[in-house]
């Protein structure tokens, strides 16, 4: 079994691919059995390139990193949304951008005309966010060590097992840490920011306080496409599906949807629940305006139509492509 992200080194290859031939025999998941050795192998990671183009570090402690190794990318509905919705010169928010394999590929896409403000609170991510920039070379992302939410007032963060996470102190204490949030409404205005074309958002649970505080471009002539996860964390913070869906409904909103997973998105029904149990599951949503986001939606469609497909990013020359497919021109902005 060959890995579609092309690995960099021989050593580390021949590892990666030997754990992915185990993966195949009777009881083998995908972490076993070399869960424990590579990273003893590999303790600074090693060096990827997904089939979006984003050149990456993985690290070996990563719970998913060899998925994303083994299939070329993270996030199929995620990746595609970026690159079919963004163009050179437009400009992307990512909030929790962790270690930037959506920022990179945004950035790519927005090209040097372009621009991405990536938003980490957790210190260990963005050493691991600006080594993804520079790996690629980037010099259209602007970093903030900071959280987004509702109000620009310092927030509590919890240590868990994937980094800081926006939770209450746990009883008798333990470890977190108090740091810099700001509202999007706020960054947007003093930086002068102008048209924000995407905002994607994945902070583990505080989703709707994220999106309290970017009500001004939520309501603006042209609002972003939004791109967020749900998952069980959100019920903490009254960020369930239906409560996000009653908040972007005013501004005229429509949800599309599917498990992260899976990777295809279909259209969601204004009433009534998620087809999924975000107790078991993580979904990725999509909120987008009909009539400003049609363009993106039928590019995203096409491509759910040929499985596994995901454009590249564009290139210097400004053209596109397709992994394994002939160069194929992206759907106009409408």
């Amino acid at each position: 079994m060959e890995p579609l992200a092309q690995i960099e080194g021989r050593r580390p290859r021949r590892a990666i691919t030997a754990s992915l031939g185990l993966m195949r025999l009777p009881g083998m998941s995908c972490l076993d059995p070399f869960s424990r050795i590579l990273p003893r192998l590999f303790p600074r990671g090693i060096r990827v390139r997904l089939r979006s183009g984003a050149a990456l570090t993985m690290s070996m402690d990563h719970p998913f990193w060899l998925k994303v190794v083994r299939r070329g990318y993270q996030e199929m509905a995620t990746e595609r949304l970026l690159m079919a919705g963004l163009r050179p010169g437009d400009t992307l928010i990512d909030v929790g951008a962790h270690r930037g394999i959506f920022t990179v590929i945004g950035a790519q896409s927005v090209g040097e005309t372009g621009r991405v403000y990536a938003f980490e609170p957790d210190p260990l991510h963005v050493r691991g966010l600006r080594t993804s920039i520079r790996l690629n070379g980037l010099a259209n992302v602007t970093v903030e060590h900071c959280a987004v939410g509702e109000t620009d007032a310092p927030a509590w963060f919890t240590r868990t097992r994937i980094g800081y996470e926006r939770l209450p102190p746990p009883p008798g204490g333990g470890a977190g840490r108090s740091a810099p949030m700001v509202a999007l409404d706020t960054y947007v205005r003093e930086r002068a920011v102008g048209v924000v074309r995407m905002i994607k958002i994945n902070v583990d649970g505080p989703e709707l306080r994220v999106l309290e505080g970017g009500q001004r471009l939520l309501a603006s002539p042209e609002p972003p496409l939004l791109v967020m996860e749900l998952s069980r964390l959100g019920a903490a913070w009254g960020a369930g599906y239906r409560s996000v869906r009653a908040y972007l409904r005013p501004f005229g909103y429509g949800l599309y949807g599917c498990e992260r997973t899976r990777g295809d998105l279909e259209a969601l029904p204004p009433t009534g629940d998620l087809p999924w149990n975000l107790t078991t599951t993580t979904v990725t949503l999509a909120a987008v305006i009909p009539a400003l986001h049609r363009g993106v939606l039928e590019e995203v469609l096409r491509l759910q139509s040929r499985p596994a497909t995901l454009p590249k990013a564009p290139r210097q020359d400004g053209a596109t492509e397709e992994t394994g497919s002939p160069p194929a021109a992206r759907a106009p902005r409408v």
